[in-house]
């Protein structure tokens, strides 16, 4: 049950945390907006993120670029075969992203590198209408995969007006959750001067925000849902866990991540973020790596389950290193629909085996095999 429910928060936390990190990066405007906003204000650290968080600009259209790199460090003698073979390399994400706010348009290119092989996966959104590239053949995503959020109305990208009041309203300052922040120094991002912040990221006091976003109605309206159309999901979206349930893990989650900074690139001018990069250290409680192993089972271990308990056996920490860029575009973007796009239900299908030879991999610990 601890497993299921650390499970459940992390994913909970993550996404929080994502749609912060992905409006605060697209607040950079557009190119004639950088060039008309010249401004002069705070230098101090806690200054330029403070004003960096509430710039009135937001983007109307830009491009950027992304690199994860998950690093796991574990001993391979507590580690089923196949594991050990699956996670002896760096699991690496990167690619390249577009997207604009009139028309409502988003594509991106990611390439993910797994065990050694690379899977090329494209995306494709015009409105309400997405498309998923895998192995070169697109697939069409049904309307109540991308449509339908916690709140039963239809999602819409938040702006950072509408984070920040929401964040406002449920009394929580994303400028407080770092510690030692210090500007490094001043940096050109492909042209653009900017500064250069430095941070150790307070995990405590974000679980302690998360505690009280993750039961605010407002906040639960902008978080995606897993819709019944996702791979593998079961029908249902993300169950948020209670705020009981919340607190009786706050603890062990602020144990979990370790050496957590975050790099800021700020641009001079207009204060708003450019670039972001994450770096993280994640060692998995004892409890996951041990007791838990003797409850999971076939049935309710997914691939994410198996890699927190069965998996985490032998896994010593996770390495996580994290960069996301943005740039603004001088014109909105046009996505051209692709052609001859099959049912998602085809691309289930594929993605079916692929998530058996992964759980397999993982499971084995957790399932004594």
């Amino acid at each position: 049950m601890r497993k299921k429910l650390l499970t459940s928060t992390l994913m909970g936390v993550l996404i929080i945390l994502a749609v912060i990190v992905a409006v605060a990066t697209a607040g950079c405007g557009t190119a004639t907006q950088a060039a008309a906003l010249p401004q002069a204000g705070p230098t101090d650290a806690q200054g330029i993120l403070t004003q960096a968080f509430t710039s009135s600009d937001h983007i109307t259209s830009g491009t950027g670029d992304f690199n994860v790199s998950v690093t796991i460090d574990a001993d391979a003698g507590k580690l089923p075969a196949g594991a050990g073979a699956f996670l002896s390399q760096p699991i690496t994400l990167s690619g390249t992203f577009a997207f604009s706010d009139d028309p409502q348009a988003a594509e991106a290119t990611i390439n993910a590198s797994i065990a050694g092989q690379t899977i090329p996966v494209g995306l494709k959104a015009v409105d309400d209408k997405v498309w998923v590239q895998f192995m070169g053949q697109w697939y069409e995503a049904p309307a109540d995969m991308m449509g339908a959020g916690a709140t039963g109305t239809t999602a819409k990208e938040p702006d950072m007006a509408g984070i920040l009041q929401a964040l406002t309203a449920a009394g929580v300052d994303p400028t407080t959750w770092m510690t030692n922040l210090k500007v490094v120094g001043e940096d050109s991002i492909d042209g653009t001067p900017t500064y250069h912040l430095s941070g150790t990221i307070d995990m405590s006091k974000i679980m302690t925000d998360v505690v009280k976003l993750m039961q605010d109605k407002t906040i639960q309206g902008m978080l995606p849902s897993v819709g019944s159309g996702a791979p593998g999901g079961t029908g249902s979206s993300i169950t948020m866990p209670s705020q009981e349930e919340l607190q009786a893990v706050q603890g062990q989650l602020s144990t979990m991540f370790q050496n957590l900074t975050l790099d800021m690139w700020i641009a001079k001018d207009t204060y708003q973020f450019r670039q972001v990069e994450l770096k993280a250290t994640i060692v998995p409680p004892a409890e996951t790596t041990a007791s838990t192993v003797a409850q999971a089972t076939p049935t309710t271990d997914t691939a994410t389950n198996a890699l927190l308990a069965g998996a985490a056996q032998g896994i010593k920490s996770i390495s996580i290193d994290a960069t996301v860029s943005v740039a603004p575009a001088a014109a909105p973007l046009t996505v051209t629909p692709p052609a001859g796009a099959k049912p998602f239900s085809e691309l289930e299908q594929s993605l079916s085996g692929l998530m058996g030879l992964f759980s397999g991999a993982l499971g084995g610990a957790a399932t004594g095999q």
